[in-house]
């Protein structure tokens, strides 16, 4: 969360990735490198025997520019058409004015003609009042709330032209949407969508949160791993009066670059610039630190489950319950669950149905067991110079022998809920 004096209210930065989306990293890299090689075999710099090669690299980067422009679309738009338009399409017969909605929206403020009727934030979506069609009801939400006007002691954009403004406003008008390959420096190059826009003053919206949400927002598409690094730093690191300290500490260190820094100085530093982010975030600097080092946030409700995915039958428990016998079991979690659907199985305050029907993780997180013995065991004695007994098992061949079977058939389990 963010407050600053050029937005005037608190205001939520959030960046997420979307399940079952390829990875657009990935995709940003493939892009440029279909550019570039399509560009140098226009050259003549690919070799004959790679031309071949070329071609597909060319071929996955249309393919993946594609993938983005549509996904894109999908999350963000600065266009406004009176009908749905498709992505490749751009009829300007049907693009809407929020310019001139704009100013009947001051037009009726001015004379105090404001109601549910001439007031598209006062109404929800589902109201009489809204307009029968749903690309102008999101034109007028977009018009009254979106747009942006340069002030010079804000964004310090001139009024009319918008010149000098820190937001970038007003914005060239497109009539596509394409993925663009942006030169960051002299060694970096970086993917960004160029969206379709018909007003330069409106950021990029979802048509979902102007329907439903009918406030002022900013959906940005990143495609590009380095983007979205260099999006998230740009937010968090931006200047404030509370971070004039930090400012001249970094300044100090920095004509200082030459000298080793101590080690308190460090940690020093270190300690500075997390209380600097933490106050921005509204979090302690142990939860900031906790959070850094990509520690995982975990609830839960239940003790630690060992949890693994077999037990090699020369991994043995070793007991020692009776002081004159030591016993050897590989009776565990997973051979639990595994003679849970026996007939001689209890289960106790619960249907057994239930029980067959868990999946491993739901059975060692829910369910606790014992095992009961059926009929008592006699242990074998080693010899006339051994006064302990043991109870034999067949561990080496890795399957079941005599002893071992009369064992596990003399044995049924109990299992009861534990939570």
């Amino acid at each position: 969360m963010e407050f600053t004096e050029t937005r005037g209210v608190q205001h939520f930065h959030c960046l997420a990735k979307l399940p079952n989306v390829l990875d657009t990293a990935l995709l940003g890299r493939i892009i440029h490198n279909g550019r570039v090689v399509h560009q140098e075999l226009k050259c003549g710099n690919i070799r004959p025997e790679k031309v071949e090669d070329a071609w597909t690299m060319i071929e996955m980067g249309l393919i993946a520019s594609r993938y983005v422009t549509l996904f894109a679309e999908s999350l963000s738009q600065a266009s406004f058409y009176s009908e749905a338009m498709d992505v490749n399409r751009h009829d300007p017969e049907q693009v809407i004015d929020l310019e001139k909605l704009r100013q009947q929206f001051v037009n009726d403020y001015k004379s105090k003609n404001i109601s549910v009727a001439t007031h598209p934030i006062m109404r929800s979506f589902n109201d009489n009042e809204c307009d029968a069609n749903k690309y102008m009801e999101n034109a007028k939400v977009a018009a009254v709330s979106c747009m942006h006007h340069c002030i010079q002691s804000i964004c310090g954009g001139e009024e009319k032209t918008g010149v000098g403004c820190r937001f970038s406003f007003p914005e060239k008008e497109l009539w596509c949407t394409v993925p663009a390959i942006m030169q960051v420096n002299a060694d970096q190059m970086e993917a960004q969508m160029l969206l379709k826009r018909t007003c330069g003053r409106v950021p990029n919206r979802n048509r979902y949160l102007l329907q439903y949400w009918r406030a002022n927002h900013d959906v940005s598409v990143l495609v590009d791993a380095a983007h979205k690094m260099r999006y998230a730093t740009k937010y968090v690191s931006k200047s404030k009066k509370q971070t004039e300290l930090l400012e001249e500490v970094i300044d100090y260190l920095g004509k200082r670059s030459s000298y080793v820094v101590p080690p308190n100085m460090k940690q020093a530093l270190s300690r500075l610039i997390l209380a600097d982010s933490s106050h921005r975030e509204f979090m302690s600097k142990q939860e900031l630190a906790y959070k850094v080092m990509d520690l995982p946030e975990v609830r839960k409700s239940f003790g630690d489950v060992s949890v693994v995915g077999f037990y090699p039958r020369a991994n043995l428990i070793e007991s020692h319950a009776d002081n004159g016998v030591i016993t050897y079991s590989d009776r565990t979690e997973y051979s639990a669950y595994a003679e849970r659907c026996r007939s001689d199985s209890v289960c106790v305050q619960f249907d057994k149905d239930q029980l067959e029907s868990m999946c491993f993780r739901d059975f060692v997180e829910t369910v606790g067991f014992k095992w009961k013995l059926n009929k008592p065991l006699e242990a074998q004695s080693l010899g006339s110079t051994c006064t302990r007994k043991l109870k034999t098992r067949d561990v080496s061949s890795g399957s079941l022998g005599v002893q071992e079977a009369v064992q596990a058939s003399a044995c049924s389990v109990e299992y009861r809920f534990v939570l």
